[in-house]
């Protein structure tokens, strides 16, 4: 059976994977509001730019589309340092509760819990607090936003403004 100890590690780490979880929902829910404004901007300003045949309003949406690529990766950084730290978390709960089953068969269960919640990090926020790096952008999660998404948008919002500026330039003044 397990101590006093160790029974109040687990209930300290079930804890820590709730405020895992936690913040989890908020960069998730930060990043689809993100997402929407970043498209929304996006479109106007395309639409806008294609509709008055202004070059400049699509390489706008261009520059638009690449900010909220870093603003939105940012979170989604953060989305999945958590998500690392929510995953240990359920691992070493697995563990605890695998263990409380196979303990008296072997051993062996209870010395590697032993080794887990020795070794646990508490705190998914101690990971997330070192000083964000444009690197870290390759770390973001879903990497279908952020290799797919916005690459899209800001070669659609090139290729606009270009056959905008072809268009401009051809045109013959009346």
């Amino acid at each position: 059976m397990a101590d006093d100890a160790e029974t109040e590690q687990i209930r300290l780490v079930e804890a820590d994977l709730n405020q895992a979880n936690e913040l989890i929902k908020g960069v998730t829910t930060i990043g689809a509001g993100v997402r929407t404004a970043a498209i929304t901007t996006w479109l106007g300003l395309l639409g806008f730019g294609f509709q008055q045949k202004l070059a400049p309003l699509a390489f706008l949406a261009a520059l638009v589309a690449l900010l909220f690529f870093v603003a939105d990766a940012y979170h989604g950084w953060v989305y999945a340092q958590a998500l690392s730290h929510a995953s240990h978390s359920e691992r070493v709960l697995g563990d605890y509760y695998s263990s409380l089953s196979r303990r008296s068969d072997d051993p062996s269960v209870h010395i590697e819990l032993t080794g887990l919640l020795r070794s646990y990090r508490f705190g998914c926020y101690r990971s997330i607090t070192r000083r964000f790096r444009p690197w870290h952008l390759f770390y973001a999660r879903p990497q279908v936003i952020y290799r797919g998404l916005y690459p899209v948008l800001f070669v659609v919002a090139l290729a606009v403004g270009l056959s905008l500026s072809d268009v401009s330039t051809s045109v013959p003044a009346s």
